[in-house]
């Protein structure tokens, strides 16, 4: 049998995306998260800017019709996603440059970047989906994104780790401002991200499935019109809402109130990281066995929970129980944000018809633009407004010789943003009820043990140990 050059392999195309996956994630672990909030705390950005470069992603979401219209009428999805790949991190090269320029407006130049840079990377958002739901079969999307997703992660939680040392030590190592070592960090993490553009240009290009549609407005018309995927959208773009409000002020609180040094932050996030490497293959597997929509039920109200005990931190400054109750959080947001994304994206896509895949996740991912593109400057506002209140509740003793004054309860400035954040995914978490998913929910917390131990209990030492017991134990 010959084999179609157009199409390709399975195998090969599972390698090829799953090595994408690590050169994008060991970028985006380099050039985005703590380093890219710190940096732009250190160029001087308020915390309504912080809030915005969190928010540009979603603000370039509707780039993805452009993609949309491209993919419909002129069928060149890869060259469509290496050639915007390759602009959008290149453009990185001006944020490296940031540090040796005046500093006059650098904040606003940096913003500026970003746009660009977000809205060019938005536009084969539709080309990529199709592509992907081209490559491989609907059964293994689960095992392959699980894989794709935590062989990238390893790599990005060992950078971000290093990178956390490397910027505590650069002053002390060169004399230099600490800015500029992230700097350094962005040129590294521009390098994986073009070995990620040169594994694209080697997958194949299969025919596109469907014909070409009669209008713009009747492709985008399709998903909103299907009865069962429109709670998906919904529960999208509350859940985006929520999230999205608390967590890009993570490392600015752990920075501003917890006062932990760069190398600190980093840790956490890489325990973070490291929770969701040892979990996301379970839930892939978990979400192709049982269903998508079992898992979300179940990790959903975790991540509630995690992101309002962000609250309890301080009292009303770091305590005792300060740094265990951050570690819990880590712990418990690891698990979540494994789960939640992968399994959003496989019910999307098993929701969207062949041939109509680049429209409905389109769609899945332009629905929760809006609010989560103004979930984080709202976040940053409310920062500046709660900044000067305070609600607290005291225990006092006063006694014959001795007095005693304890917090029991302290909240304010951050503190009302994530309780509020926690409340907004209690009004997402109401949609998971509409949406349909065939599959047997189960227990997925006993499934998830079953599976974290089925490792070792397939180890060589475990096999022999049941081959000698008499028992058969």
């Amino acid at each position: 049998m010959v084999e179609d050059r157009r199409v390709g392999t399975p195998s090969k195309n599972t390698r090829s995306i799953v090595f994408d996956g690590i050169c994008t994630m060991a970028m985006n672990a380099l050039v985005a998260g703590p380093f890219l909030a710190a940096f732009a705390l250190a160029l001087g950005a308020s915390h309504w800017e912080i809030g915005l470069i969190s928010a540009i992603a979603f603000l370039s979401m509707p780039m993805q019709l452009v993609g949309l219209y491209a993919v419909d009428r002129w069928k060149q999805r890869r060259r469509l996603v290496v050639v915007c790949a390759l602009t959008a991190r290149l453009l990185w090269i001006l944020i490296v440059c940031l540090p040796f320029l005046p500093e006059k407006d650098s904040v606003r130049f940096l913003l500026a970047v970003l746009v660009c840079i977000g809205l060019i990377a938005a536009i084969p958002g539709p080309a990529w989906h199709s592509l992907v739901r081209s490559w491989l079969p609907a059964d293994s999307l689960g095992k392959v994104f699980s894989k794709r997703l935590a062989w990238g992660t390893v790599i990005g939680l060992t950078l971000t780790l290093a990178g956390g040392f490397f910027v505590d030590a650069w002053p002390n190592l060169t004399g230099r401002p600490p800015f500029e070592a992230y700097s350094a960090l962005f040129f590294i993490g521009v390098l994986f991200g073009l070995m990620g553009v040169r594994v694209l240009t080697h997958l194949p290009e299969p025919p596109t499935e469907g014909e070409r549609s009669e209008s713009l407005r009747a492709l985008i018309g399709l998903p909103l019109r299907d009865a069962s995927f429109r709670p998906l959208l919904a529960f999208i773009a509350f859940w985006n809402f929520s999230i999205n409000l608390a967590t890009p002020f993570f490392v600015v609180f752990m920075l501003e109130r917890l006062l932990l040094p760069m190398r600190a932050v980093t840790a956490f996030i890489v325990l973070q990281q490291l929770v969701s490497v040892l979990s996301v293959r379970i839930w892939g597997i978990l979400g192709d066995r049982l269903s998508n929509k079992a898992v979300l039920v179940t990790t959903v109200p975790l991540a509630i929970t995690a992101v309002a005990a962000w609250s309890f931190t301080t009292l009303p400054e770091r305590y005792a129980l300060s740094i265990p109750l951050l570690i819990a959080i880590q712990i418990g947001i690891g698990f979540s944000l494994a789960a939640i994304p992968l399994s959003i994206t496989n019910l999307a896509l098993k929701q969207s018809p062949p041939g109509l895949t680049h429209a409905y996740m389109m769609i899945a991912d332009l629905v929760g633009a809006p609010s989560g593109a103004i979930a984080p400057l709202i976040g940053g506002w409310m920062m500046d407004v709660f900044a000067a209140k305070h609600f607290a509740v005291t225990f006092q003793w006063s006694g014959q010789t001795t007095q005693l004054s304890a917090y029991v309860l302290s909240i304010r400035g951050l503190d009302f943003v994530f309780l509020i954040s926690a409340l907004a995914g209690l009004i997402a978490f109401q949609w998971l009820a509409l949406i349909p998913e065939s599959g047997t929910p189960g227990n997925i917390w006993w499934k998830f043990k079953e599976e974290l131990s089925l490792p070792f209990r397939r180890s060589p030492a475990t096999a022999s140990f049941r081959e000698n017991d008499p028992l058969g134990v």
